[in-house]
């Protein structure tokens, strides 16, 4: 197997683990959820600039790096996307 396509079946894992996980803890986010969703967003764009270095997805040191941050920045907008289609409740008690 190539080692883009690693990459893209890893990167497709992860963002698929951190929408998941979004519908699973949404329903409890004022008892802890938006927390836990918090930490699994973190660990998962910790996973995401790691993968180039990896998987050796880019020949350069600087093709990896920049491989990376567009990782970081598609994470990134997996957690928010994740976060607003949840329905996560931001403000909990108001009153």
């Amino acid at each position: 197997m190539a080692r883009a396509l690693k990459g893209v079946i890893a990167v497709a894992t992860v963002a698929l683990f951190l929408l998941s996980v979004a519908f699973w803890v949404a329903p409890r986010s004022c008892e802890g959820g938006f927390e836990i969703y918090f930490m699994c967003g973190i660990a998962a764009l910790a996973v995401m600039v790691a993968l180039p270095f990896v998987l050796h997805v880019g020949k350069t040191l600087f093709g990896r790096a920049a491989s990376a941050l567009g990782l970081v920045a598609l994470g990134a907008g997996v957690w928010v996307v994740g976060l607003l289609a949840a329905n996560f409740q931001i403000l909990c008690r108001l009153f």
